[in-house]
């Protein structure tokens, strides 16, 4: 899969670590899906008509994708049939094509065979955009060396879920756009910038989930492949740390949060050690795990979901805070340091719930920029 921005999906009841998409196990749940949607229509019909692949799924988005690949297809047909013995930008021709195409669009009729691999791709490209839709656009865009601004418009009808990146991206390229015909190049790069600066939360997706595991049992994480995983032993220590973490939090008093504010290294209580000193002398050091990758920038690394989740959850909506913190976290000589920096400056200030899912995700992402 692709690398740099990483568009993933977390929410309450699923987070996902960061990752890369387990495409295989995508289009494997896919095929499964169209089974039992096709063996359930096509159990009393030989046919499928244009009005009926708008209802043929419940998750909505999936029959649009399937009307878009099925008009993209028949385009391509349609080009290719044109014959060099005549003029085919001859207004009349043009108008006639035209006319033929409409009447055409109104009488679809597709048999099951035909039909199956338009409803496997849907399903594929809807999982897809709901899981990572960089990804998405990323291989559409890829599929041509330049698009028209006129085409990428047309586009955007077919998009349901999360369809306000999309619409920034559109705004974005009219706005600069200098030609009829965009690179794939520039339209790639337009979206990278969009998704790294924007702050457009993502689709919560939890209800489109729920509609595919009506139809065929879901597991999310089964489409991630983890992107630098932590060892058992890492995530038995962060487990630990957390526990730790919860039970010093509980201690520490408004006093000594107000001073360790003024200054990382302050005392909660006079003659105590400081965080840092205690993780350092007490926590095994997981830094020294030599099983994880190590990364080069955290927030380089923090897909764009969870971007928004610690920014929702530990930060209080406040992305500067957000960034502030990780950009001194990246100037910290251990993870120990990183973790009693977050807990001495931000914990307390924010009210974390130090056993958090969120939290524990922070913790892993962080871990990684330490490791040898």
């Amino acid at each position: 899969m692709f690398s740099g921005i990483f568009y993933n999906f977390t929410n309450k009841n699923f987070l996902i670590v960061e990752s890369k998409l387990n495409q295989e196990s995508i289009e494997a749940y896919s095929r499964n899906v169209a089974d039992k949607i096709l063996s359930n229509f096509f159990q009393t019909k030989k046919i499928i008509t244009g009005q009926e692949v708008l209802g043929i799924c419940p998750v909505k988005q999936v029959n649009f994708f399937i009307l878009k690949n099925l008009f993209t297809r028949w385009q391509e047909e349609t080009q290719r049939l044109e014959s060099p013995y005549f003029d085919y930008k001859n207004e009349t021709v043009k108008k006639a094509v035209k006319s033929l195409m409409n009447a055409l669009s109104q009488n679809i009729l597709i048999d099951e065979d035909d039909f199956r691999p338009l409803l496997e791709e849907a399903i594929s490209e809807t999982l897809l955009i709901i899981l990572s839709p960089y990804d998405y656009y990323h291989q559409n865009f890829n599929k041509s060396p330049s698009l028209s601004l006129k085409y990428l418009q047309s586009q955007a009808k077919y998009v349901r879920i999360n369809k306000h990146l999309y619409m920034i991206l559109l705004d974005a390229l009219e706005s600069d756009m200098n030609s009829d015909k965009i690179e794939k190049e520039d339209i790639i790069s337009k979206l990278d910038s969009i998704l790294k600066s924007t702050n457009e939360a993502p689709e919560d997706i939890e209800s489109y989930i729920e509609q595919f595991g009506q139809i065929h049992p879901i597991k999310v994480e089964t489409f991630f492949i983890e992107d630098h995983p932590l060892t058992a032993q890492d995530e038995e220590e962060i487990s630990q740390l957390q526990k730790k973490l919860f039970q010093e939090f509980e201690e520490m008093d408004e006093i000594a949060i107000e001073k360790s504010k003024q200054q990382l290294n302050d005392r909660f209580v006079k003659g105590q050690k400081t965080l840092n000193e205690k993780l350092a002398t007490e926590t095994v050091d997981i830094a020294t795990s030599h099983a994880t990758k190590k990364i080069d920038s955290i927030l380089k690394s923090v897909s764009l979901n969870n971007k928004y989740m610690f920014v929702k959850e530990l930060f209080n909506g406040e992305t500067h805070s957000f960034e502030n913190a990780i950009e001194e976290v990246e100037q910290c000589k251990s993870f120990e340091d990183a973790v009693g920096y977050l807990v001495q400056h931000h914990a307390k200030y924010y009210g974390w719930e130090m056993q958090s899912s969120e939290v524990k995700e922070l913790l892993r992402v962080i871990i990684k920029k330490f490791k040898n």
